[in-house]
């Protein structure tokens, strides 16, 4: 049997660690929790802005298909025939009140062109008030 006291405080030292490097791990531990939480917020936020961006996107996905699908079912081809665009059948050959170019080429839009009714030679763009010289094209079907 061994008197030294200390050789029993060592030997539990050495088992179980000091209070204080205890103490050490402990805050250590805390520190990392601590880090991860906050990561963890972080990464929630991240992923509750990711929702909603996506489900934005979603909803102006579901507007552009609604969009499309409404034109495809009133489209129509056109074709520049002269200074004009007009619309064109199955075989090509265009038909109908000419498109304002201007407006067509800048917006993509498709505006009847009117004769103005004060110069018959002219024609007018009700949208831009762009003006032509108008007469009806030879390759047009009347």
């Amino acid at each position: 049997m061994n008197l030294n006291p200390f050789t029993g405080i060592e030997k539990l030292i050495n088992e179980h660690g000091s209070a204080v490097i205890l103490k050490e791990r402990i805050e250590l531990s805390k520190d990392i929790i601590s880090n991860l939480e906050k990561d963890n917020a972080e990464l929630k936020k991240k992923l509750d802005d990711s929702i909603l961006e996506i489900k934005k996107l979603k909803e102006s996905l579901e507007l552009k298909d609604t969009q499309i699908k409404e034109s495809s079912q009133n489209s129509f081809k056109v074709k520049k025939i002269g200074a004009s665009y007009y619309k064109i059948d199955d075989i090509g050959n265009g038909f109908g009140d000419p498109f304002c170019t201007l407006c067509f080429e800048d917006e993509c839009k498709l505006i009847s062109i009117s004769q103005n009714p004060s110069k018959r030679s002219e024609s007018i763009c009700p949208k831009c008030h762009s003006k032509f010289n108008w007469q009806p094209h030879k390759n047009l079907k009347q």
